[in-house]
Formats: structure tokens, sequence, C-alpha cells
């Protein structure tokens, strides 16, 4: 099965899960495989990523959101996604001045002194930076990172329309805060 045939739209559309089912039967071990190869994720995460992606196939059609004409494309192409992002998550840029790194690396030994010296010009850099941040940005890093108040409840109260708008807002403001760093860090080097 490739293609979701209208009839089964529908029924899926109304709650019905017989075709969520049959979908599953079909293309489920296809599309572990080619996650599994794709991404090379172990085979229990494969697993997983499929199982969300279906269900994100299922919210898609349930809000009459569904475009694509293949499913496994789709539910492939969900999970790569997925995984990707996991993977972000995990892999995130630690800030660094490269000059005072290089430094550090070319001594024979690193004191501690030397290594509180830079993290506390790091951490005086990222405090800097998110003072200055303004606007709605400003407002959201603090609010989140600072107060550790969870984008869910930030939705809300800061009037994003949802989870999605907050996330993607987040993450440019992140992007920018991380340039605002970088050029502290300049600032104090060069």
């Amino acid at each position: 099965m490739k293609i979701i045939s209208e009839r089964e739209l529908e029924k899926l559309k109304q709650g019905d899960t017989e075709p969520l089912a049959d979908i599953f039967q079909a293309i489920y071990q296809h599309c572990v495989d080619q996650v599994y190869y794709l991404s090379d994720c172990p085979s229990h995460d494969a697993e997983d990523l499929v199982m969300d992606s279906l269900f994100v196939l299922r919210e898609k059609v349930m809000h009459d959101e569904y475009q694509n004409q293949n499913v496994q494309s789709f539910v492939i192409s969900v999970a790569l996604n997925k995984w990707k992002n996991r993977r972000r998550k995990y892999n995130r840029t630690v800030f660094v001045d490269s000059e005072e790194l290089v430094r550090l690396k070319n001594e024979k030994t690193i004191d501690d002194s030397s290594l509180e010296s830079l993290m506390e010009k790091e951490n005086q850099a990222i405090r800097i930076a998110l003072e200055r941040s303004e606007g709605k940005c400003g407002q959201l890093l603090r609010k989140n990172l600072y107060d550790g108040i969870a984008l869910e409840i930030l939705m809300a109260e800061l009037g994003y329309s949802s989870y999605a708008v907050i996330k993607s807002t987040k993450s440019r403001c992140m992007k920018k805060l991380r340039l605002a760093i970088a050029s502290l860090l300049n600032e104090n080097h060069g």
C-alpha cells in the first residue's frame, strides 16, 4: 500500500482505526528498515520513530492537513526528521572562544584557574547577551532559559498560536543569542 484511498481517508477522519491498522501492516517493516538504513539509528529507535510517524499521519489526516500521495515516503520522511531533531537536541553547541581554547590546548597543562577564568568569561557573555535580548525574543528566552518555564505554558502566556510557532521562534532567538555571545567573547579578546 503506497497510496491512501479517499474512502480510507474519510474513515480515518471519522476516527476509524481500521485503515491505520491496514497501513501499519502494509508498510511498517519496510519503513523501519529504510529509517534504520538511512539514519544509522539503533533498530529500536527506528521502530519508535516509525510508530510516532504513523501517529503524525493520523493527526494530519484528522486535521485535513495530509497532502502526500505516497504513505511510505511520508512516514519515512517524518521519522527521519524526528531522528534529526533528536540528534540536534543532544548535540548542542557549547560556547567557547576559539582563540582562548587554542591557547589553552597549546599549554602543557591547564591549571584550574585558567579553566575557571574561561568558564566565567563565557558565563558572563551569556548573561550579558541574554540581558540585552529585547522584545519577544528576550522575553521568551529569559522565561524559558532562566525561569525554566516550559514552552507549552509560555505558548498561551505570550500569545503564540501553536507549539510549532513558539518552538521555531525560540530557535531563531537562540541563533541570535549565539551570535551575540560570540561577538561579546570576541570583543573581550580582540
